[in-house]
């Protein structure tokens, strides 16, 4: 009996000291140390086979429901009072054919336009899958052509009117938007290749006053030649601000992803405040502006304020920008301690405009955002009209609205052909008038 009480403690010990090294193995890997670099990729491709698990089994490609069909509100009434044509320029996945489409849609009475599409041929082989890859941003030019850009993936392309290819980019991962610059070139958000469907990549190290390398995950804004689709211009979100001396908005938080950025609003003019060519990055993760020169890679100003985990820059007038404001906190505290009875709530996502002349911020329609409870955790984007209507794509609620300061003018969202499910908006191009 004690002999075998031995043998179980021995083995006890043996287990406890083979799981204290192996965790000390994920944690040096995943924190940016070096020393088993050899084995880094299949060590975290193990360690992380427990969520790929689950994730498979919650997925609701399990239920074969697509990943950007959202579920609809029974209740949800429609409103359109559009007496103007408005054209967006959507995405769609086309389940029969397993492919996507992309429609110039006119909200006013919901005819199509033009239609192209991406088949899984054309994207060619890579392991992010097709079908939860999808074109966001889209942007119209003449002739009908398209440029795309395939979520997360290495995949940038300008397409013809019949959807065939005319030139592909792999330089990056891209995400997130697409603008054209004064020049007619073209500013796209973007990150490093992965090595795999892991992901394991980071971009940038730094070292603590200890010694350990610290790996963060680096985010690029790349100019991108619209006539070729060659890079013309590749640049660090974290190092051009460390170029200009903002250590701590890089380091100072959270560093697995600390310069996720998500728009790249181009000037296309001079004004008082900046010159032509002067870019405008939205940098979510640290729910910050950077109004950023790249003609001498200046960092003209930082601009931070009533704003929280922050979508869609736009220049709205000479002194003005409009920021989609998420106001949705993201991290996880700590738990409830019931003692605590003060409450920070935030109530809706929001627009928020900053006035460089006067060095301000404000609320717009708030009440509006509130009364019709507009609230997205990710992506979302807004737009001003000439009218000065204003456009809202509340993408993970998958409704588009259109109001002003007197009435809702369009609330609607796009059917599947699930009546359980509607399409998730991914981040539809708002034109009044096409290019063609």
């Amino acid at each position: 009996m004690i002999k075998k009480t031995i043998k179980y403690l021995a083995y006890s010990v043996v287990f406890i000291s083979a799981l204290c090294i192996y965790s000390w193995m994920i944690y040096h890997s995943s924190t940016g140390g070096t020393k088993l670099d050899f084995i880094k990729t299949p060590l975290l491709k193990f360690a992380g086979f427990p969520q790929q698990v689950q994730e498979v089994l919650t997925s609701s490609e399990v239920k074969d429901i697509p990943s950007t069909y959202i579920s609809a509100d029974q209740s949800f009434e429609p409103i359109n009072k559009l007496n103007y044509n408005l054209y967006g320029l959507t995405t769609f996945w086309n389940k029969e054919k397993a492919h996507w489409d992309m429609e110039v849609i006119n909200f006013k009475d919901d005819s199509v336009i033009h239609t192209w599409h991406f088949d899984r041929e054309t994207y060619g082989d890579y392991h992010a899958p097709f079908k939860v890859s999808p074109p966001k941003n889209i942007l119209l030019l003449p002739k009908k052509d398209l440029i795309v850009s395939l979520t997360s993936t290495p995949t940038l392309c300008r397409l013809d009117s019949n959807s065939n290819i005319i030139w592909r980019n792999t330089d990056f991962e891209y995400h997130n938007s697409i603008n054209l610059d004064a020049d007619s070139n073209i500013w796209v958000c973007a990150s490093d290749k992965s090595e795999g469907s892991s992901r394991v990549y980071t971009g940038g190290l730094v070292k603590n006053l200890n010694g350990d390398l610290i790996s963060y995950w680096e985010n690029y804004i790349v100019q991108v030649d619209i006539n070729t689709g060659e890079t013309l211009l590749k640049k660090g979100v974290a190092h051009l601000l460390l170029d200009n001396g903002y250590k701590n908005i890089v380091y100072g938080g959270n560093l697995k992803d600390p310069m996720h950025i998500n728009d790249i609003q181009p000037a296309l003019e001079d004004t008082d405040y900046w010159k032509k060519g002067d870019l405008f990055i939205s940098v979510r993760h640290r729910s910050l502006i950077i109004h950023y020169r790249p003609s001498n890679n200046e960092v003209i100003k930082l601009i931070q304020g009533p704003f929280i985990n922050q979508h869609d820059v736009d220049i709205i007038s000479d002194h003005e920008i409009s920021i989609f404001n998420n106001n949705y906190i993201v991290d996880f505290g700590f738990e409830c301690d019931e003692a605590y009875k003060q409450v920070d709530s935030l109530n809706s996502s929001e627009v928020i405009i900053y006035n460089f002349e006067k060095d301000s911020f404000s609320n717009y329609l708030q009440n509006v955002f509130l009364k019709q409870e507009i609230i997205t955790e990710g992506q979302g984007l807004s737009e001003f009209l000439s009218n000065g209507d204003l456009f809202v794509e509340e993408t993970d609620g998958g409704v588009y609205y259109i109001f002003n300061q007197e009435e809702i003018v369009l609330k609607k969202v796009f059917n599947t052909p699930n009546a359980d499910y509607i399409f998730m908006p991914l981040w539809v191009r708002i034109y009044e008038e096409l290019p063609f």
